[in-house]
């Protein structure tokens, strides 16, 4: 599992140093941040069909469009999916030792989470996803 984990690392940081999109959604979710940093909101009026489509709510792009790093169009968005994922790594390791008493069973937990193909596929991608699992977890512990 520690093998594994550090593979899912590797993804993680090589899919981070990538100028482009590595999952289709990513370009949508990029115009939606580049929209946030010109002064736009993304959204159509209540009236009218979207002008842009966005699947998404707009605190995860908002964060996106801070001016924290910015290498590439999908830097910001894929370090705070990749962020998001540790932290429910955290949670899951803090609520596991909690409800065990064994800090074992929490590195365990942990480990195993990283081998669920929606962490391993999605933890590192610009879009929502990850963020939302987070603040799920936040939320259950």
């Amino acid at each position: 599992m520690v093998l594994h984990a550090i593979g899912v690392l590797v993804v993680w940081v090589w899919a981070l140093s990538r100028p482009h999109m590595v999952e289709p959604i990513e370009i949508r979710v990029a115009n939606l941040i580049a929209l946030w940093r010109e002064g736009y909101l993304p959204y159509g009026f209540a009236d009218r069909l979207p002008a842009v489509w966005n699947p998404y709510g707009f605190v995860y792009e908002w964060l996106c469009s801070l001016r924290w790093g910015t290498l590439h169009p999908y830097w910001n968005g894929r370090l705070l999916s990749i962020m998001a994922a540790m932290l429910t790594a955290l949670c899951l390791l803090l609520w596991s030792h909690q409800q065990t008493g064994s800090i074992k069973g929490g590195v365990v937990a942990t480990l195993l989470l990283l081998t669920a193909k929606p962490i391993f596929a999605f933890g590192h991608l610009c879009r929502v996803d990850m963020l939302g699992v987070a603040l799920s977890m936040l939320g259950f512990v």
